[in-house]
């Protein structure tokens, strides 16, 4: 008798094989990168806008939120950080603070206009979820 694999039962293994290595790549590529500062790139004169931290931040119920910020360069590469303005969104309603009272889900968006024309501006976004500790796990 012989004791060696059929052509299916080979087929059927390379097969799995394939699938494992598949899933592998899928699950370190769609991996979220918290610490990678989200830069938008763009290939026009608008200024650039590089959030510091991440464009997803966690916040436990009840903490403390802290504001990263964010840094700003015109077209020739000068610092117009100053000139940001940032605006906080709960439900489409503008908002001075970010409440970690209460679960919720707030935008905070970065515009800048360059000083030396008032013509190009660019904005980037950062979401806050306020939510309870055992969640962020």
């Amino acid at each position: 008798m012989d004791k060696g694999f059929t052509l299916p039962q080979i087929i059927a293994l390379i097969f799995l094989v394939l699938i494992g290595i598949l899933v592998i790549f899928i699950v370190k590529n769609m991996a979220p990168k918290k610490e990678m500062p989200y830069i938008n790139y763009q290939h026009d004169d608008n200024p650039e806008i590089i959030l510091n931290g991440s464009f997803l931040e966690y916040v436990p119920l009840n903490s403390q939120y802290v504001e990263k910020g964010a840094l700003a360069v015109n077209k020739s590469g000068t610092n117009i950080s100053n000139y940001i303005v940032k605006t906080i969104y709960l439900d489409n309603h503008v908002l001075t603070t970010i409440n970690t009272k209460t679960p919720n889900v707030y935008k905070i968006v970065y515009t800048v206009t360059d000083p030396n024309d008032a013509t190009l501006t660019e904005a980037v976004s950062r979401v806050v979820v306020v939510t309870k500790k055992e969640l962020m796990n």
